[in-house]
């Protein structure tokens, strides 16, 4: 679940994208998997979906290496796009700003997918 004030719009990078609409302090936690409202699914359980769903899931959600789970985030964190000079980063738990991010910037990872452990494109 994203923990700050933000909006979607056009992005240069890709598509739309998420940018902030406040000033975000080096640090602060940006996003955290909420259980109840982003949803997870072991192996077994992600295999009995349909093929579409999983297709979905996979698109905008990722399969979490520590915990093997598949998950989906709620909102609209599956909107954030890489880039090769990120402001957040994290893990599939928990993403914190990794420097200041200025209100109307767009919020991106890095291309790393091993520094996330995630993949959302």
């Amino acid at each position: 679940m994203l923990l700050i004030n933000y909006y979607l719009d056009k992005s240069p990078i890709h598509g739309f994208g998420i940018f902030t609409s406040e000033f975000i302090p080096e640090g602060t936690k940006v996003w955290e998997f909420t259980l109840g409202l982003d949803q997870e699914w072991t192996s077994e359980q992600f295999k009995q979906l349909p093929i579409k769903a999983q297709e979905y899931i996979l698109h905008y959600g990722w399969l979490d290496p520590e915990t093997k789970t598949y998950k989906f985030p709620f909102d609209h964190d599956r909107f954030i796009n890489c880039s090769e000079n990120p402001n957040v980063s994290g893990s599939g738990k928990e993403i914190f700003a990794i420097r200041d991010i200025l209100p109307d910037e767009e919020i991106t990872f890095p291309f790393d997918e091993d520094d996330l452990s995630i993949n959302y494109r």
